[in-house]
């Protein structure tokens, strides 16, 4: 049986690349290195601190959904996330938003930390994510509510903040949601004094 000089070619060609031994790496590949976001410190967004009528105010515990830990949650629609397992935060998101209020609520906001204060502000971290669509922006999303004395909420809202990523390094996704953040706790603070 005689082959067909290109069928004879592409035979040659095939135990050649068996034998020098350049078979394909079935191995997977590594993981990119994880890169952790330190979201810079937070400071009072400034504009005129409120006078409330009672400063005293306790500032409750974050509560956040368990799927906003340390990984970076990227937002593809309204109704897809995905999480990063490259890209993580130094600090849980919980704990940015509490640092946060508090420095806009206590460090010139005019507000008195205290536990026994006749008025409790309760957060709920809803949204701390990249959104890739429709628009490239960092988003902070809150549940806010101002409860009284007898446990009745006084005020309740959604407080929602945004601020665009200027390209796709994690490095401007940290400085983008450090913006929307100040801004959220600043809407949380005027919020608080009403």
């Amino acid at each position: 049986m005689h082959l067909r000089p290109a069928a004879a070619a592409r035979a040659v060609a095939l135990a050649a690349t068996l034998v020098s031994g350049s078979c394909v790496d079935l191995k997977p590949a590594a993981p990119p290195p994880v890169r952790y976001l330190t979201v810079p410190p937070p400071s009072a967004a400034g504009g005129a601190a409120p006078d409330p009528a009672d400063p005293r105010l306790r500032l409750a515990p974050i509560v956040s959904s368990a799927a906003l830990g340390d990984r970076l949650v990227q937002r593809l629609s309204d109704y897809e996330v995905r999480f990063v397992d490259s890209v993580r935060f130094a600090d849980p998101p919980d704990v940015l938003v509490r640092r946060a209020l508090a420095a806009e609520l206590f460090q010139g906001g005019g507000f008195t930390p205290s536990d026994v204060a006749s008025r409790s502000l309760e957060v709920e971290l809803v949204a701390f994510e990249e959104a890739l669509r429709p628009r490239h922006e960092a988003r902070v999303g809150l549940i806010v509510r101002v409860v009284g004395e007898r446990g009745d909420a006084v005020t309740e809202r959604i407080v929602e903040a945004s601020a665009p990523i200027d390209g796709s390094d994690a490095a401007l996704v940290a400085e983008a949601l450090a913006a929307a953040l100040v801004s959220a706790a600043a809407e949380v603070r005027d919020l608080a004094a009403r």
